[in-house]
């Protein structure tokens, strides 16, 4: 079947999802209307607040630097206790995370602040994605994933455009800080009253899942766990370069687009553009499940190190719209391609333990970029180490092509398809 002819059955795939996806989706997208409203401008704020690219870049990356010590033991907990109701708990703890923002002076406080964030994101994360792994179908995990990043996408659209108009018209930046407990109230009573329970899982009390535990060899067990799954140690270079990609690149681009003199409507547009695309995430993690994965990361990586290059050129405010929306495009087939390679890969029993050293190897990605490109742009300009991530993406390309499995789909093991005038050639994934 060609890549047109996949296309126009998304409608019906998306359809088919469990209603536990479509529940989780809803809860996340409540939950990321609030993030969607600072996180374009937060790096301006801290930039602000500390002086330089290097603290900016460092600050932000903390939260993912520090939920690296937190994600493993996690992922082994939700392996024994209710996705549920760590994830409601976890959304009650965010409350005071707002007006704790609100309040920072120096680096001290931020770091401070992004250990406590680190914490209960690292909860967040791992409780929410979980259960989505958890409840999709086999087979299935990148539509799924696809659908579920949507409700994300479309959060951080209206919350960015939202956040600019506030930010530019109404309001400081500390006082749209203490607006959002509400939506994390919202998601902890959908959280409570919708999502439902793994029948097939044996859950055991709080402190029981705590103490069984084996913490003297957590870290060891969950890397070796993900090492000796088949098939996971080949898709890990690109789950680390995806996690380098989108945490640096959402980092960067509002520092450089303040550099040059957009405003705050300006830079919540560009990254309302940025994330536009990934409402295209069902689409193409459709065509990932039943097309040809290969040629979606590599293609995802050149689109990528083209927008990135090109980032490194233009001073134009009005270019890096259609550079925001282009990168936007090639996350979106990144994101979706990726995660349910992984998630396909995981065992039932482990999917907790497996899902957090994907975080964290994602994660590990991010951070290392941030460490690296922030000093370098106080060193070289903001604007250089676009080059930079450019390179990394086309390296990520050409891995791509030469390691990603080259496996049949099912549709092609169990029949063969005639091939179409306007088809990509033989169906692989």
């Amino acid at each position: 079947m060609s890549f047109f002819e996949k296309l126009c059955t998304t409608p019906n795939e998306i359809k088919n999802l469990p209603k536990p996806v479509k529940q989780i989706t809803l809860v996340v997208f409540i939950y990321y209307l609030s993030w969607g409203l600072v996180i374009p401008f937060l790096p301006l704020f801290f930039f602000d607040v500390l002086g330089s690219y290097g603290a900016a870049t460092f600050i932000s990356a903390l939260v993912t630097f520090f939920s690296l010590f937190w994600i493993l033991p996690i992922g082994k907990f939700l392996d024994r206790y209710s996705q549920r109701k760590l994830l409601r708990f976890t959304i009650l703890l965010y409350l005071p995370i707002w007006p704790v923002l609100a309040i920072i002076r120096a680096m001290w406080h931020a770091v401070l602040y992004q250990l406590y964030h680190s914490v209960v994101s690292a909860m967040l994360w791992s409780s929410a994605d979980t259960f989505n792994r958890n409840h999709a179908c086999p087979g299935k995990r990148s539509e799924a994933w696809g659908f579920y990043d949507i409700g994300k996408a479309m959060s951080l659209i209206i919350g960015a455009v939202t956040g600019g108009l506030l930010l530019e018209y109404v309001m400081d930046i500390r006082l749209l800080f203490i607006l959002f407990p509400p939506f994390l109230v919202v998601g902890a009573f959908l959280t409570s009253k919708y999502l439902p329970e793994d029948p097939l899982k044996k859950e055991l009390k709080a402190l029981e899942a705590f103490n069984s535990i084996s913490w003297r060899s957590l870290y060891f067990k969950g890397i070796s766990d993900f090492y000796n799954t088949r098939g996971l140690l080949k898709i890990w270079p690109f789950i680390f370069l995806l996690g380098f990609l989108v945490y640096s690149q959402m980092v960067m681009i509002p520092l450089f687009a303040d550099s040059v003199g957009a405003t705050y409507m300006a830079i919540g547009i560009m990254f309302a553009l940025f994330n536009l695309p990934m409402l295209m995430e069902a689409p193409f993690s459709v065509l990932a499940d039943t097309w040809s994965s290969r040629r979606l990361i590599a293609t995802g990586s050149v689109l990528a190190s083209v927008s990135l290059f090109g980032f490194g050129l233009s001073n134009d405010i009005a270019v890096l719209f259609p550079l925001s929306l282009l990168l936007g495009l090639a996350i979106a087939m990144l994101v979706p391609t990726i995660s349910g390679a992984v998630g396909d890969k995981m065992k039932t029993e482990k999917i907790g333990e497996l899902n957090s050293v994907f975080i964290f190897s994602q994660g590990l990605g991010g951070i290392t970029g941030l460490f690296i490109l922030g000093p370098i742009a106080d060193v070289i300009g903001v604007q250089n180490v676009f080059f930079i991530s450019s390179s990394v993406m086309l390296f990520s390309a050409v891995l791509a092509w030469i390691v990603w499995e080259r496996k049949l789909t099912l549709a092609k093991q169990h029949s063969i398809t005639k091939k179409h005038p306007f088809s990509f050639g033989k169906v692989r994934k």
